[in-house]
């Protein structure tokens, strides 16, 4: 009797876990669906004033037009997977003229050199004017050790992961909690995904 009761418990516990588990599974593609409409619908909204926001605290898509300047190393993401090739994806600090936080700017995406060489260094202009959709920060992964704020000969710093905080204080400013991503046009040496969310799976 004893383990007839213990096995029920038992099994009163798996089923109660996997329907939390299918809630959080259900919440999460929930969740992706409402981000996804969100980018479609900034896509064809006008633009705002970068000092609007970045004075908001919205986590959702959001076109913005800034005026400003590079500054600090160009950051080097690695191990970005497209059409089957792994690359580098390229980030850039941008301080606007409205003042701070800074930006984090997704300049885009560019294969690794043959033998795992870096691509040639990329020149930018330090003042320019920027367009493109505000979207959250990137999801992390894995930590596997710390990483060191060292900027290479040519101010470049390959990356493993992108941590806010680890940005925010090699640069030694606050970074804004979303992510710029450029508009099509300047910069072509980058590849820009048209889609939020390349590489993963439909909210379904």
């Amino acid at each position: 009797m004893k383990t007839r009761h213990l096995l029920a418990l038992a099994g009163l516990l798996l089923a109660s876990g996997f329907v939390a588990l299918g809630l959080w599974q259900w919440q999460r593609g929930a969740d992706k669906a409402r981000l996804l409409q969100a980018w479609e619908a900034a896509q064809t909204a006008a633009p705002v004033a970068a000092a609007e926001a970045l004075a908001s605290d919205s986590t959702l898509p959001q076109r913005i037009e800034a005026n400003g300047r590079f500054v600090g190393p160009l950051l080097l993401l690695d191990n970005q997977q497209r059409e089957g090739r792994v690359g580098l994806r390229y980030y850039r600090a941008f301080e606007a003229c409205c003042g701070p936080p800074l930006i984090l700017v997704e300049l885009g995406w560019r294969p690794w050199g043959e033998g795992r060489t870096l691509p040639p260094p990329t020149a930018l202009p330090e003042s320019l004017a920027l367009s493109g959709t505000l979207v959250p920060w990137p999801g992390q992964g894995l930590r596997l050790g710390e990483e060191a704020w060292q900027p290479d000969a040519q101010d470049r710093i390959l990356l493993m992961r992108l941590d806010r905080d680890f940005i925010t204080r090699g640069l030694g400013r606050p970074v804004h909690s979303r992510v710029l991503r450029l508009d099509p046009g300047p910069l072509p040496e980058f590849v820009r995904d048209p889609v939020l969310l390349p590489n993963t799976l439909p909210p379904e």
